[in-house]
Order: C-alpha cells, then structure tokens, then sequence
C-alpha cells in the first residue's frame, strides 16, 4: 500500500480502471513485483527485515543469539511452594545468574584486551637490519 491508502500498483491506470482494464490479459494481472529480488541485493539490512516479516517476535529474538543461556534453560514456572522454600532457590538463581554474567564481563575484556594487543603489534617500531 502506498501512502495514501491505494493499492500499490504494477500496471498503469488504464489497468487499473475497471472499465479500462477488460483488454488487459490475464497475465499483466497475475505479474509479481519486479523490485523484490533487488531489494534483497541491495542492502542486507532490508533484506534481513523482509525475511523476518512473518516472523514473530519471540522468533526473531531467539535466532538473534542475544539473550541469557541460563534463562532459556531454567524457565520458571509459577509452583506453589512454602515460603520457607524460596530463599534458596532465589539464592541458587541469582548465583547462576552473577556467574553467567561474569563470565560474559571476562569474554568482552578478553575480547577488548585482544584488539588492544593487535593494534599495539600494529603501531610498534620494527628493526631492520
């Protein structure tokens, strides 16, 4: 659709009127656009979003790879338990949940220490002899 709420169109007006479009053979009707396959040559980005358009959300989200592993494994689900019984497994979740967290603040700083090390190799002076 385009701006103004009209269908948008792959033939001319006289296609498009009723009147005018007896003579139109059926296969101009049936065309598809012609611009789809460039749309995906042209830029990634817009080629990812027509691809992810019947995608739901939660889809779009998992195949991201963004997220916490220890989340998707240990879904909660409502128990009803004594309340005695709820501290440990808060403790036990949040213990999971600072590990897991501190582990991926180590791979980023290994990560930034690596990048720092390649461009000092980068920036030193070398002897010639």
């Amino acid at each position: 659709m385009t701006g103004r709420g009209k269908q948008a169109s792959r033939m001319s007006y006289a296609g498009r009127d009723p009147a005018l479009s007896r003579g139109t053979p059926d296969s101009l009707r049936d065309t598809r656009p012609v611009h789809t396959p460039f749309d995906h040559a042209r830029c990634p980005y817009i080629s990812r979003q027509l691809k992810d358009r019947g995608k739901t959300e939660t889809q779009r989200r998992e195949e991201s790879g963004r997220g916490s592993l220890m989340v998707k494994l240990h879904r909660p689900f409502p128990e009803l338990r004594p309340k005695y019984e709820e501290g440990p497994v808060r403790s036990a979740f949040n213990q999971a949940w600072f590990r897991e967290q501190r582990a991926a603040q180590l791979k980023s700083f290994k990560a930034q220490r690596q990048v720092v090390q390649q461009r000092n190799r980068r920036s030193a002076p070398t002897r010639e002899r």
